[in-house]
């Protein structure tokens, strides 16, 4: 008979995650910064591109980009929207397709939750300029609405390198409390906290997480991943590896420093609970544990997340834990911050061992 997580935890954890913010986003929720949007009629394939310099004195937390693809009333099936320093890319994110003027996916929304430095300038690049409008009024530039907030700087002053310690204000109160119950790993300590973070930092925050819910240290043996052998993080991969909470891309290779995606995180957290709740929990036997939860309304681009992955995202889901990006789209490929991912690991450990304030 399968194992199950009790009912009475899960109703425990779904009235708690009442009282939490979840990361639902809509652009009209954030405000805006720069727009060329226009109602002229209007051609694809920009002649310049879109170049953001930050003249303020903070950095800004940019966290939804928009670009237009009327492509003679067609749209375009969306594509990416990335942001680059230089021949530096800065990150780059999987677009939700939106409707307007009776036309699908004329509009592309990223929802990035990246800060961009104080006295930097950027270029916005979307992966599709062949559909991409733009219009005399644009400056021939592509349409392109960037909205977000500017973020609190905790260390190192203006002017500080792009590590200075740096998190968002809706995520201060969350942070200081990871900090407080040792979930930040060394790898994150002093640094920029808005930046999107990567699989092998996150990793490691899976580690944490595990050791302070358990009280149990996290084993470490070697793996068969190759590219890991000189990393900076290769114990804490290999820790998260042992404990199964995160596997390879391939069977010899983990991509450390790639981006994690919400789909990664979802199924990397759900690996952790499953642990703690049941100590003999591995991947090889995962079939016989079962999250049992009230499955919420499926998203619109429920066929966009992995077979693999749909049980953890819908289970964190209905804990509150995690939500989705507005329009009923989950994004699985979108990327995740530094500081979500530690906010998100906050609220599985006050959920899960009941150690919640208030």
């Amino acid at each position: 008979m399968k194992k199950k997580i009790l009912s009475a935890l899960i109703a425990a954890v779904l009235a708690f995650s009442m009282a939490l913010p979840v990361f639902a986003a809509k652009v009209d929720d954030y405000p805006l910064l720069k727009s060329n949007f226009n109602s002229a009629s209007v051609e694809n394939n920009p002649w310049y591109p879109i170049n953001v310099t930050i003249s303020s004195s903070e950095s800004v937390l940019i966290q939804s980009i928009t670009t237009y693809h009327w492509n003679y009333g067609g749209g375009k099936t969306p594509g990416k929207i990335s942001i680059w320093e230089g021949q530096e890319k800065i990150g780059e994110w999987q677009a939700a397709g939106r409707s307007g003027s009776g036309v699908d996916n004329i509009l592309w929304d990223v929802f990035p939750n990246i800060a961009l430095e104080p006295g930097h300038t950027y270029e916005i690049v979307d992966s599709d300029p062949e559909t991409w409008s733009q219009n005399e009024e644009s400056g021939h530039q592509g349409f392109c609405e960037i909205r977000g907030t500017f973020t609190t700087q905790n260390a190192g002053g203006s002017g500080g390198s792009a590590d200075d310690k740096k998190v968002s204000s809706w995520a201060e109160a969350e942070i200081k409390k990871a900090e407080s119950i040792g979930l930040v790993p060394k790898c994150l300590k002093d640094k920029n906290l808005t930046k999107s973070i990567t699989r092998a930092e996150f990793a490691a925050v899976t580690v944490e997480l595990y050791e302070h819910m358990t009280s149990f240290a996290a084993p470490q043996e070697s793996t068969p991943l190759k590219d890991i052998s000189n990393h900076t993080l290769k114990n804490e991969i290999e820790q998260a590896y042992s404990l199964n909470f995160a596997m390879g891309v391939s069977d010899t290779k983990f991509d450390p420093d790639a981006n994690l995606n919400r789909e990664q995180m979802a199924s990397m957290l759900c690996r952790v609970i499953k642990k703690f709740e049941f100590q003999e929990w591995t991947i090889a036997n995962d079939g016989y544990y079962e999250l049992q939860y009230n499955m919420p309304a499926r998203f619109a681009d429920d066929g966009k997340i992995s077979s693999w992955a749909k049980d953890s995202v819908y289970f964190m889901v209905a804990c509150g834990i995690i939500s989705g990006v507005g329009d009923n789209k989950f994004s699985p490929g979108g990327t995740a911050t530094r500081e979500q991912a530690l906010a998100i690991a906050v609220r599985v450990f006050d959920s899960f061992t009941g150690e919640a304030q208030g």
